[in-house]
């Protein structure tokens, strides 16, 4: 709606003129030059925090019904307990502070690349996969193995050789983070975010970080 006032003003970015004061003086105004508004929107869109606002609590977050003990000590500087069936929360500490996942994104590699891999089909060992570091299975460079075997080796001994391989035999360690990050936000595990498929070298200077909270 546009408002007019006496002899002239700024409105909704524009110059308007009452007819009275132009009839005073006889002249056709000039209009000034248009002037657009914009509005000012954050750059960062606002959400609730996932799961609730109470888990962007820095905690122990718990709501004890009466009677009930308090919650016993415990070490973990972050931490989610939550009923198994209903998926409810029922406690947790600094639930969304971002964490080094270590060995345990190898749990996302497998859930990512179990759909997609034949257990019977047989993958040749590599250089790349012989040569990691930390927990490994023993692959060797030139001999088959079986993808089952390859799950095996990363679910049972957190092969980080095996890590690299379930990798390659799919694609390569690149495409495979990729699908990883997509299941990741497909279970709305917004804050997980993987940079290989063993979890090696993850360091919140990791750019983007190798990091999750839930």
């Amino acid at each position: 709606m546009t408002v007019m006032l006496a002899g002239g003003a700024l409105v909704a970015g524009f110059w308007t003129v009452s007819p009275q004061a132009v009839l005073a003086n006889e002249v056709t105004p000039t209009p000034a030059p248009t002037v657009e508004l914009t509005p000012t929107i954050p750059l960062i869109p606002i959400r609730d925090v996932l799961g609730g606002g109470r888990l962007g609590e820095t905690g122990p977050v718990v709501d004890l019904t009466a009677g009930a003990a308090d919650l016993p000590k415990v070490k973990a500087r972050t931490w989610v307990l939550a009923d198994a069936t209903t998926g409810e929360v029922l406690a947790s500490k600094k639930a969304h502070k971002l964490r080094r996942p270590a060995s345990t994104i190898k749990t996302l590699t497998a859930l990512t690349l179990l759909p997609e891999l034949d257990p019977a089909a047989t993958w040749t060992g590599t250089a790349k996969a012989q040569n990691t570091y930390g927990s490994r299975v023993g692959i060797r460079q030139g001999r088959q193995y079986t993808v089952e075997e390859l799950f095996y080796g990363l679910m049972l001994r957190s092969g980080n050789d095996a890590a690299i391989a379930l990798a390659q035999a799919n694609s390569s360690v690149k495409q495979t983070v990729e699908q990883m990050n997509d299941v990741a936000q497909g279970l709305q595990a917004y804050n997980t975010t993987a940079v290989n498929t063993s979890g090696l070298g993850c360091t919140l200077a990791n750019s983007p970080p190798h990091t999750t909270s839930r």
